[in-house]
Formats: structure tokens, C-alpha cells, sequence
């Protein structure tokens, strides 16, 4: 059975059972004929409270009594409510058509993220390569900025008509990015002023060593004369050794002083020796005196590792020792390697140098007579210069460090005057029975290049290697 609804309209998914039919009060029961009589026929008396409620549920009683007696089927309520559930069928359907409207909404939702997804992406790589294009553009306009700026130092290097070395020694800078061609364009009436006082040899060879030198140019002057009150010379005097050490041209008139007031507590000798050995073996100006003390200390206490090697040092003299000390840290593990080389060959450490024990360390080496040869140079290679200590004010100065090149001087024996004997040293023929390298003296050892020291012990470079990794706790650096 179908209900309208308010509206006049029928609503077809809901079925309800009739509703019963109202319930009426029955008329009260009439008395017996005895209990009429017995009555008084003058007035009926009035019920009390509690027969008035009395009589209210009989009654009550009697109509619901009445209306299930007048109900025309009790089953009636329930067949029509069976009627009114839908099959199993009918639900499922419903069941499947929500679902699908879900699926709809959640395709049409994802499909409008991914059109977002998909714009915000492009978007993205629009700006990206808006940016890259910006880049290759700003970089396309420093680069012809720079070229632009290089023909313009090239042309007024031309028109200065500087002396060929100063001006290939200011382009050599500038190709590898040490002066700035604006710096070089801001300095050229200096350095025309420089080539005028102090030549062209010795101004080219600053720039090609020091290059920095160009952004002081008006102080070399002053740096050459305190230079020279510094070591008690003449100004002539002092140009040389800046043509011996280009470095210290580009030492500040403070570090320098500085510098040489450390250096006899550096080398542990009087302040008139030291100033001496710094006059004849100036690179020692050019490294800083701590780290030339803790490399004296490391000699030291290496040498004392063989007799051999203790003898040699203490027979050196303050300007060989000075030499050594300019020498690369890279040079001193030569020395510890010969040190493990023997005690992994059943050497002591500080056996005899009489033995062929106490010289063990020539395994590592083939134990040919060649391995106590020297190279009869004092310089070193460009991986050994490239290892040495570097300086201060900008430039590299590791050929300095090292004890090659102009800051080395002459060699051992120019620069000492004791070198004769490490080169008889050196040129004696080993003994038979001997390891010569490890019986060697220091000198002998420490002045060959890493490429002779390395093809006489091929051990070396891959023990070299292992170590590196601590080389603080190895005392492989300063």
C-alpha cells in the first residue's frame, strides 16, 4: 500500500502497513437487575477516588479488548511489512550504483589533480630553462667581457712596449688566472717603473714566481731597502737575493723582521749565525720558523734511529742543515720507510751500520749497489716541489720549499761549503756485504729526487700512500 505524502506526491520507496482503527471508551456495563433494585431510587451515590480509577482501567481493558476482537487479521501487520522489504537483488543494484558514483567522482578528481600535476610540472621545467638560458647567457657575456678586457691588456701591453720576458710573464699570470686584466691594466705604469729601477730580468722573474707582487708594486721599493737593513747589505745585495728567492719580495717589511728574529730559535743558533746562514741560504726567510723548527726536531729524531745516520748528522754544518731544512716533508719519509724496511726485514731500527743487518732496509730496493748512488742533484722534481711547504702573501712557493729553483741557491756545497763530503759521500763505492741506502749518510739520501729515490725503491710511492691517510700520526707533514 502507497502513503501520499504532504505534497500530493506518492512515494514510491516506502510501503506502510493501514494504520489500526481508533480506539473508543465502551459504554460502562449495565447493572444487574438486584443490584438496580437494592439501589436507593432518590440520588445514585458518587464513586470514591479509588473506585473511580478503578473503574477508568476497566474500561480501558475492555476497549483494547474490543479493538483486537474488531482487527478483521492479527497477520495482517506482518505480510504487509514482507511486502514492503525489497529483494536481495534490488539492494545489490543500489549497492553497485553508489559504488559507481564513487568511482566516477574519485576518476574525475584524480584526472583533475593530474591535469594540475602535469601543468605545475611544465611549469617548473618552463622555469627551469628560462633559468638555464639566463645562465648561458650571463656566462656567454663574461666570457666575451674577459675577452674583450684581455685584447684591451694585450693591446696596451703592446703599446707600453715592456720588455718581452715582463710582458710574457704577465700574460703567463693572467692565462692561469693569478692577475686580474684589470689589475694588470691598473699597474702597467708601475711595472714600466719597476723594469726602469731594477731590470727587466728581475722584475719578469718576480712576476713569474710572485705574481701577486703586481697589487704591491709601489711598495717594492721600501721592501728592498728594509730588506736591506734587515741583513745588513746594500740594496744591491738584497736585489740578489730576491733573485735568488723571488718570495721574499713578497714578504711585508713586519713578517719578514719577524721571521728573522724567530730564526735562531728555529735552527738552535746565535742570532749572528742564523742572520749569516739566512744571508747565504735565503728560502729560510721564505718558510715560517715553526714549521722549520718542528722539521729540525723530526731530523733529529730520525737520525737518532741508526748510528750511521746520527754520525752524518752531527758531522753536518749549520749551512748544509740549513738546506736540508728547505727540503720538502715529503723527502724526510724516505727516511722512516728505509726504518720500516729494515725492522720488516729483520733489521733493528738502530743496529749497526756494519752489518748487512743493520742495513736491512736495501730489500726494499733490490739490495743492488746502486741504491746507495745519488743523483748528484740537489734539486727536487715537480711532485716534490708541489709536496713542499707552502708560503705565505698569495703565491705558491713550493719550489722554495723544497730547496729547488731560485730560492735554493746554489747547492749544497755553494750554499754550505760542506757538501764536499756528502758528494765523496755519495761517490764512494759501497762495501760489499752492505745495504748501502740505510748505511748511508742523511745527506746522501735526502737530496736525490723523488724520481731516483723512487725507481731505486719501488716500495716507496705505495708505501707512501698507506701512510698518507695518517700521515699526522705517521709525522708524514709538519
Amino acid at each position: 500500500m502507497k502513503i501520499a505524502c504532504e505534497t500530493g506526491r506518492e512515494n514510491s520507496n516506502a510501503t506502510l502497513p493501514p494504520p489500526p482503527p481508533p480506539v473508543l471508551s465502551p459504554p460502562p456495563p449495565p447493572l444487574p437487575a438486584a443490584a438496580a433494585a437494592a439501589a436507593p431510587a432518590s440520588a445514585p451515590a458518587a464513586p470514591s477516588r479509588a473506585g473511580g480509577a478503578r473503574l477508568a482501567r476497566r474500561g480501558a481493558t475492555a476497549a483494547a479488548a474490543a479493538a483486537v476482537e474488531a482487527a478483521p487479521d492479527a497477520a495482517a501487520p506482518a505480510g504487509a511489512a514482507e511486502a514492503a522489504t525489497p529483494p536481495l537483488g534490488e539492494l545489490l543494484g543500489r549497492i553497485q550504483r553508489v559504488q559507481q558514483r564513487a568511482k566516477d567522482y574519485r576518476r574525475r578528481y584524480r584526472s583533475g589533480r593530474g591535469e594540475e600535476r602535469a601543468t605545475q610540472r611544465a611549469e617548473r621545467a618552463a622555469a627551469a630553462a628560462a633559468a638555464a638560458a639566463a645562465r648561458a647567457e650571463r656566462r656567454r657575456r663574461e666570457v666575451e667581457a674577459r675577452a674583450e678586457a684581455r685584447r684591451a691588456v694585450d693591446a696596451a701591453i703592446d703599446d707600453a712596449a715592456l720588455p718581452a720576458g715582463v710582458a710574457a710573464a704577465l700574460r703567463s699570470a693572467m692565462d692561469r688566472q693569478r692577475l686580474g686584466p684589470a689589475l694588470v691594466l691598473r699597474e702597467l705604469p708601475a711595472v714600466q717603473g719597476l723594469v726602469g729601477a731594477y731590470g727587466a730580468e728581475a722584475v719578469a722573474r718576480w712576476l713569474r714566481r710572485t705574481p701577486f707582487v703586481l697589487g704591491a708594486a709601489a711598495e717594492v721599493p721600501g721592501r728592498i731597502d728594509h730588506l736591506a737593513r734587515l741583513m745588513g747589505c746594500d740594496a744591491a745585495r738584497a736585489l740578489a737575493l730576491t733573485a735568488r728567492c723571488p718570495v721574499l719580495i713578497g714578504l711585508a717589511p713586519a713578517v719578514a723582521s719577524q721571521r728573522l728574529e724567530q730564526l735562531p730559535a728555529a735552527l738552535g743558533l746565535p742570532g749572528a749565525d742564523a742572520r749569516a746562514l739566512a744571508a747565504g741560504t735565503p728560502v729560510l726567510l721564505a718558510l715560517q720558523p715553526a714549521q722549520l723548527a718542528a722539521k729540525r726536531r723530526r731530523l733529529e729524531a730520525l737520525a737518532a734511529a741508526r748510528p750511521e745516520w746520527a754520525a752524518s748528522m752531527a758531522a753536518l754544518n749549520p749551512g748544509t742543515l740549513a738546506v736540508l731544512l728547505t727540503y720538502a716533508t715529503r723527502r724526510y719519509a724516505r727516511l722512516e720507510f728505509l726504518l720500516d724496511a729494515a725492522r720488516a726485514h729483520g733489521g733493528g731500527g738502530g743496529g749497526g751500520g756494519g752489518g748487512s743487518g743493520g742495513g736491512g732496509s736495501g730489500g726494499s730496493g733490490g739490495g743492488s749497489t746502486a741504491d746507495c748512488e745519488s743523483s748528484g742533484s740537489v734539486g727536487s722534481t715537480t711532485a716534490d716541489r708541489e709536496s713542499g711547504t707552502g708560503l705565505r702573501g698569495g703565491s705558491k712557493g713550493s719550489d722554495d720549499a723544497s730547496g729547488a729553483g731560485p730560492c735554493s741557491g746554489a747547492g749544497i756545497d755553494a750554499a754550505a761549503g760542506g757538501g764536499g763530503a756528502a758528494q765523496r759521500e755519495a761517490a764512494s763505492p759501497p762495501r760489499r756485504g752492505r745495504l748501502p741506502c740505510a748505511s748511508r749518510g742523511i745527506t746522501s739520501i735526502l737530496h736525490q729526487t723523488d724520481a731516483a729515490f723512487g725507481a731505486r725503491h719501488p716500495g716507496f710511492a705505495e708505501w707512501l700512500a698507506q701512510r698518507g691517510a695518517a700521515g699526522d700520526a705517521g709525522g708524514l707533514h709538519v
